[in-house]
């Protein structure tokens, strides 16, 4: 290996969602939103972006935002997040993280359930996931 080389892969994504992540559900009313947020310090931030770029190659939207408040209450510093919401990007982020999920594959499938679910019951999700 070079080292040059960024690995980043889908074990290393996962891994990193199981350690500085969160997989979850949100409501607005009654709908839930799907979502992946990903954290990290400003002095690491640069790693939040190398993780962009690499779901952008994967076909998975994730924007990068500044924290409004401290994301390690340990550091003095502002963090960043990386956030994946579109429902059909979430789905495909915990498919294709799954198999090297460890903490969240829990939060991981119950997140895919809900999708299906919503897919299920909602014409408009079932259309955005078959677009895919």
């Amino acid at each position: 290996m070079s080292w040059d080389a960024k690995p980043v892969g889908w074990a290393y994504v996962a891994g990193f969602t199981d350690g500085e992540g969160h997989i979850g559900i949100t409501w607005n009313g009654k709908n839930p939103n799907f979502k992946v947020t990903l954290y990290q310090n400003a002095e690491q931030s640069w790693v939040l972006h190398e993780i962009q770029e690499f779901l952008e190659s994967e076909g998975i939207d994730a924007r990068f935002y500044a924290a409004k408040r401290k994301v390690d209450v340990r550091r003095p510093t502002v963090g960043y997040f990386l956030s994946v919401r579109r429902v059909a990007d979430v789905q495909k982020f915990l498919q294709s993280a799954m198999p090297y999920l460890i903490v969240k594959r829990g939060a991981a499938i119950e997140v895919l359930k809900a999708i299906d679910k919503k897919a299920k019951t909602s014409p408009r999700t079932a259309a955005k996931l078959r677009a895919v």
